[in-house]
C-alpha cells in the first residue's frame, strides 16, 4: 500500500526503511537492544514471581547503563526512568561498581 502512494515523503521513507533493514549491522544492533530489554523485563518478572527484590535496582541500573553505552538512551533518559538526576544516576552506578 505504501509503495503505491504518490506522496514523495512517504516514498522516501519507505526507501529509507528498506535500506536500513538491509544493513546487517543495524539489524543486529536493533536485535541486541531488543533482546537486552526483553531479558531485563523477563528477569524482573521472574524475580517478582519469586518474591525477590534484592538486586532488582542494581540490575535495572546495569541494563539502563548498557542502553546508554549502546546509544539507545541518553544519560538523562536513563536517569529519569529511575527517578534520579544524571548526577545521582552516575554516582549510584559508580557506587555499585557497574
Amino acid at each position: 500500500m505504501l509503495n503505491a502512494t504518490n506522496v514523495t515523503a512517504i516514498q522516501h521513507g519507505v526507501k529509507a526503511v528498506r535500506s536500513l533493514s538491509e544493513d546487517e549491522k543495524i539489524r543486529e544492533y536493533v536485535r541486541q537492544c531488543e533482546k537486552a530489554i526483553q531479558d531485563y523485563y523477563s528477569d524482573m518478572a521472574v524475580a517478582k514471581s519469586q518474591g525477590r527484590t534484592e538486586g532488582r535496582d542494581e540490575g535495572k541500573l546495569e541494563t539502563l547503563l548498557g542502553l546508554v553505552k549502546d546509544g539507545v538512551l541518553t544519560l538523562t533518559d536513563a536517569a529519569k526512568r529511575v527517578n534520579m538526576t544524571e548526577e545521582e544516576f552516575t554516582a549510584k552506578i559508580t557506587e555499585l561498581g557497574v
